[in-house]
């Protein structure tokens, strides 16, 4: 390829890619064309529409078969959920007005305990704390690293010292 474009054996393939970028792209291509199925998509989409179509006709036909069984049974369902209505009816809106009632004492009894100025204060509070003069209290010790020598990476340099280190670090040593 690279001896056919430019008369030369090659060297190696980036250097055919920077000197000559469009012919490298026309000529890996067409190389890789004979390994691509531009058809495929449209084999695969038609496949998958003949599959869905076949899954419809099956379904449609296996509900029809079994139709007065399932509407049987839905009927009953129907009917069942009729009378479990009627039954909880009531109930439903006792609960209903319970939960009205609990709303409204909830509310009233917030407001008596005053929970809202309550927790105003605890922010309040809370915003008070100088965390940071508390925090400069705390002396962190860190232990020194157990090895020889000193190590090539030391988070505890600065970045100039540590760059330093790397220039210094001797790989055959």
């Amino acid at each position: 390829m690279f001896r056919e474009f430019a008369d030369q054996y090659p060297v190696e393939i980036r250097a055919f890619q920077s000197r000559y970028p469009a012919a490298f792209k026309t000529e890996l291509e067409e190389r890789l064309q004979q390994y691509v199925d531009d058809d495929l998509p449209d084999r695969i989409r038609d496949h998958v529409q003949q599959a869905q179509q076949e899954a419809y006709d099956v379904l449609r036909r296996a509900f029809e078969d079994d139709a007065q069984d399932i509407e049987a049974a839905y009927q009953r369902l129907d009917d069942a959920l009729a009378r479990y209505r009627d039954r909880v009816a009531g109930d439903v809106e006792a609960t209903n007005q319970g939960l009205a009632s609990l709303r409204d004492r909830e509310h009233a009894v917030r407001e008596d305990e005053n929970v809202e100025g309550a927790r105003r204060e605890l922010r309040e509070a809370l915003a008070d704390v100088d965390v940071r003069s508390a925090l400069d209290a705390v002396d962190l010790q860190l232990p020194e690293a157990d090895a020889p020598g000193d190590p090539l990476l030391d988070t505890g340099r600065g970045l100039l010292d540590q760059l330093a280190a790397y220039q210094d670090y001797n790989i055959r040593d």
